[in-house]
């Protein structure tokens, strides 16, 4: 085992047996574990209240007291259930009793005797097990961060070879655009597909459509129903299709409403530019024709036209 690797991880041993303490303690110590030990329960949850270790040793057979009920206290509390437990035994050894230890949570099993070199190396793939858990935890929990302090909705959209469609996940910020919980959402998607506006939904399939048979992202603006208001939402996402004939999406959804209706207003303000510079340039004609009248009736009276229309000639040559 490289003790190096292994120097900052702890241990913590539960047997009521000194002997299996001793020994336990001195094997992992020199493996490079800070070992910590208890005798009975109470002493075990005294060392995790302390400190939650990376790894515990726990005896089946605790004296009096079971150890797959101290096994069941710990997978139930919500400060220790991420604790990675390995059941020992010297006794109950059956494939059966150990099966029975691993569905009540136990993320491993060892039975005793075991030769030293045999142990460490059983520890040591736990403990790469352990680490590659705590590394997923960390990363969704990253995810988690992430998606609590986006301003979209994160989420999957699962569309199966017959057509059901589900939400496999869906970030908390649903709730704040489209009032309902990322928990409804999960349970039943037409709890948010149902928000499409209905002179959208057609715009809103075609675009499913369209994606799951290019599997190619582009964005999809539509209009939403909420609370008796309407809101902009602009969705993007990633098509991916799966082994068993299914696609899955991975995007986000953003409301857009400001930003439509910013786009709205300078539509509106370009169009009033155009009806006043198709109004000045109609006053701008009728005035020069009235001057071009005026020096003609100057010229017929004999009279110099009061007015410089050349430019108006050569612009016209």
């Amino acid at each position: 085992m490289n003790r190096e690797k292994m120097n900052k991880e702890r241990m913590l041993i539960v047997d009521d047996d000194s002997t299996s303490l001793k020994t336990y303690s001195k094997i992992f110590s020199d493996a490079g574990f800070l070992v910590s030990v208890a005798r009975n329960s109470k002493e075990a949850f005294a060392r995790l209240d302390e400190n939650v270790p990376d790894i515990v040793l726990l005896d089946v057979m605790l004296g009096v007291e079971s150890g797959l009920d101290v096994l069941k206290q710990i997978k139930e509390s919500p400060d220790f259930q991420d604790a990675f437990v390995v059941m020992v035994s010297g006794v109950m050894k059956s494939s059966e009793q150990q099966a029975t230890g691993l569905e009540q949570g136990a993320d491993g099993y060892i039975t005793r005797p075991m030769e030293k070199r045999q142990l460490l190396a059983r520890i040591e793939a736990f403990m790469r097990h352990k680490r590659t858990l705590d590394a997923l935890r960390e990363s969704r929990a990253k995810y988690k961060r992430v998606s609590d302090n986006s301003p979209a909705v994160l989420y999957q959209y699962l569309m199966t070879p017959d057509g059901e469609i589900s939400f496999p996940y869906v970030s908390d910020r649903v709730e704040a655009i489209f009032g309902v919980t990322p928990a409804d959402v999960m349970e039943d998607p037409r709890k948010l597909i149902g928000k499409v506006h209905p002179d959208d939904r057609d715009l809103f399939q075609k675009g499913i459509e369209r994606a799951a048979q290019t599997l190619e992202s582009f964005p999809l603006r539509f209009r939403c129903n909420i609370g008796g208001q309407v809101i902009w939402i602009e969705a993007r996402g990633m098509p991916t299709p799966l082994e068993d004939g299914s696609i899955q999406w991975d995007g986000f959804l953003v409301d857009i409403t400001k930003q439509k209706q910013a786009e709205m207003d300078l539509r509106d303000r370009m169009e009033q530019v155009r009806r006043l510079n198709r109004a000045m340039t109609g006053r701008e004609e009728r005035m020069i024709e009235l001057k071009r009248q005026v020096n003609e009736l100057c010229e017929r009276l004999g009279e110099k036209p009061p007015y410089a229309l050349d430019f108006l000639d050569k612009n016209t040559e």
